[in-house]
């Protein structure tokens, strides 16, 4: 009756997952970081004529960068009352 009932509480622990086989454990390799994103502007295309103008373009890109930072805040951050 005690090997029986030994046997039934073991298949009953089995079938719950208590008693299983080891399963070997596989890490995944930690996600590389993104490269950063090239510069918008590089050094050889500036030139006298065009200088103004990619500075105005590069002055643009920073506001607007900032603008989506500052808005990105405001979502993220509790209203005041």
């Amino acid at each position: 009756m005690k090997y029986l009932l030994g046997t039934v509480l073991l298949l009953a622990l089995t079938a719950v997952g208590c008693v299983t086989e080891h399963q070997q454990i596989i890490k995944t390799p930690a996600k590389q970081p993104a490269p950063p994103a090239p510069p918008p502007v590089s050094a050889s295309q500036v030139n006298g004529e065009n200088a103004h103008a990619v500075s105005q373009a590069l002055w643009d890109e920073m506001d607007r960068q900032s603008q989506n930072e500052l808005l990105d805040n405001a979502k993220t951050s509790p209203a005041k009352k």
